[in-house]
Parts: C-alpha cells; structure tokens; sequence
C-alpha cells in the first residue's frame, strides 16, 4: 500500500515537472541581450527573445541570441516545472538583475515565458 502512494506520488510529480512551455500570439517589442549585459541595461521589465544554449544549475539557463548571452534564471516552482531545452526558442518576460561587479554577470530573472513563434 505504501509502495502505490510513493508511486502515485512520484508519477504525479514527474508529470508535473514536464510541463511544455506555451505558445503566444502576443506581439511584444524585444530587447536585445546585448543592451542587458551592457552598462547602459535597463531597469524596467522587458521582453527577450532568446535561444537556450544550455542548462547551468536547477534553476539557471544560459540564453543567447545575435547580440549576446545572459544567465537566465527561473525563481518561482511554477517556472522551474517548465520542460526547457537547448536549442528551444523562448520569448521570455522579466527584469535584470544588475551586477555590481561586471555588467557581463548580469542575470535575467524570468516572470513568464513562452515558446516563441517560429
């Protein structure tokens, strides 16, 4: 009995944590990640879209597009069950987090994402 509830359990939260990101139809204006990583980067919330290169820590992406690459970072439980692959294109909203050391160590924390239309 106790093996089904573990199993029932462990099943219920690999399916939750396969989840595809959506699609949007929402047009939205992009910022290139090259303005994020330079000292000129904006503090206000934007959209960027982006390629992943790859995965860098449970919760950390490295992104890239033409202009540059940033650390993408996922701080809530509903982000982090997001099925996320290199190679997938994003479109993803959120703010900087500024570096004080180096603006290349800027981060994207993300608030929403979506697969980006192709």
């Amino acid at each position: 009995m106790i093996r089904c509830i573990f199993l029932l359990s462990f099943i219920s939260f690999s399916l939750m944590a396969s989840i595809s990101p959506q699609h949007t139809k929402e047009t939205v204006s992009n910022t290139p990640i090259g303005l994020l990583i330079s000292p000129r980067c904006p503090v206000a919330d934007l959209w960027v879209e982006a390629t992943i290169q790859e995965q860098t820590g449970e919760d950390t992406y490295l992104i890239y597009d033409e202009t540059g690459s940033i650390t993408l970072f996922l701080p809530s439980e509903e982000l982090l069950q997001l099925r996320l692959c290199p190679q997938m294109r994003l479109l993803i909203y959120g703010t900087v987090d500024i570096s004080p050391i180096d603006s290349h160590r800027n981060e994207l924390y993300a608030q929403k994402i979506f697969l980006a239309q192709s």
